[in-house]
């Protein structure tokens, strides 16, 4: 108190001001803008200029070789490990690559997902890397299951995206 005592009140209200912006800079600095573990929404980039845009009901596969897709997100099922789950998307635009069947729907698997990276892969046949879609919604959720992600999926040949 003796130090406030011999400050006049302009000075006062000049160290005030400066405390309480020492104090908010702390604070604010303290606050992480990183999205939590477990949020898959947001853009994901891969290392060979592709990404995947995932808002709450659109999604979007781009690259810079000039092909992609994008879609309305009709389900999405997280699975029970938390870090890992499918989307089944209804086609909007449909791929631009080789290999698509003209039907409406695919799906999209994701694993270890954290709140910096992510393996996302879309479906694919195995034998010859074709797009694999259905005709209708039902069958895209019976066809895309859990169970099913290996007849999808060569998850060791799937780098993964970071944010």
């Amino acid at each position: 108190m003796f130090f406030f005592s011999r400050v006049k009140a302009k000075s006062k209200r000049f160290v005030f001001a400066a405390l309480v912006l020492v104090l908010m800079t702390a604070f604010l600095g303290g606050c992480n803008n990183e999205p939590e573990d477990g949020d898959i929404y947001g853009k994901w980039n891969g290392q060979y200029g592709d990404s995947y845009i995932i808002g709450e009901t659109d999604f979007e596969y781009v690259s810079d070789y000039g092909f992609g897709y994008s879609g309305t997100i009709k389900q999405a099922t997280v699975f029970s490990d938390d870090s890992s789950g499918v989307f089944i998307i209804e086609y909007t635009e449909p791929p631009t690559y080789m290999g698509y069947n003209g039907n409406d729907f695919t799906a999209v698997y994701y694993r270890n997902l954290t709140s910096k990276s992510v393996q996302i892969a879309n479906v694919i046949n195995i034998l010859n890397y074709n797009c694999v879609d259905t005709e209708t919604e039902e069958e895209a959720i019976n066809a895309f299951a859990f169970e099913n992600i290996d007849d999808y999926v060569s998850w060791d040949l799937v780098d993964p995206y970071t944010r």
